[in-house]
C-alpha cells in the first residue's frame, strides 16, 4: 500500500466515525404523521399563527443518483405553509417550509427560516412535536419572530 492510499483510508475512517457520533436528523418513514392545521400561540412575546397547508417528499439535492432518481436514501418529508405575527408596521406573514424527522427518537418539525445574516441565507429552527403542540426556543431574532420560547397549539378543525 502506498502512503497516499493509507492516508485516504484513515481519512475515510475518521469521517465515518465522526458522522456516526453526530446527532442525526432521521427522515420520517411512511406513513407521515398528520401535521396539517392551524397552530396558534406565542413566539417570544408575540402572538403567532403557523398554518401547515401541505406536505410531501422533498427533492434530493445530494447523494448518489441514477439519472434523476436518488439511490439508497429515504426521501425527506417536508411540510409547507405560512407563519404570521403582528409586527411594528402591522401584520407580517411569510411562507415557510420545514423538514419532518426524528432527532433522538423525538418527532421534530425543523423550520427553514431566512436569517438577517447575509452570509447564511437560511437557518433551521427545530420545533418538537408533542401531540398537538409545537415547542422550541429561538436563540436569536428572526424576521418571522423574536428570540425566546415558542409554543404553538393546533386548533380544532372547523366543522363542515
Amino acid at each position: 500500500m502506498s502512503l497516499p492510499f493509507r492516508i485516504r483510508v484513515l481519512l475515510f475512517a475518521l469521517i465515518v466515525l465522526t458522522a456516526g457520533c453526530a446527532r442525526q436528523f432521521e427522515p420520517v418513514p411512511p406513513p407521515t404523521p398528520n401535521l396539517l392545521g392551524t397552530y396558534v400561540g406565542t413566539w417570544g412575546d408575540q402572538q403567532t399563527t403557523l398554518v401547515i397547508q401541505g406536505y410531501g417528499a422533498a427533492q434530493p439535492t445530494a447523494g448518489l443518483f441514477l439519472g434523476t432518481m436518488a439511490v439508497g436514501d429515504m426521501p425527506q418529508m417536508v411540510v409547507n405553509g405560512t407563519i404570521s405575527h403582528q409586527g411594528p408596521q402591522g401584520p407580517l406573514a411569510s411562507t415557510m417550509t420545514a423538514r419532518v424527522g426524528y432527532v433522538e427518537d423525538r418527532l421534530i418539525l425543523s423550520l427553514r427560516l431566512p436569517t438577517e445574516n447575509y452570509m447564511d441565507n437560511f437557518e433551521e429552527l427545530p420545533l418538537a412535536v408533542q401531540g398537538d403542540t409545537l415547542v422550541g426556543e429561538a436563540k436569536h431574532d428572526y424576521p418571522e419572530g423574536p428570540k425566546g420560547p415558542i409554543k404553538l397549539v393546533r386548533q380544532p378543525a372547523a366543522p363542515r
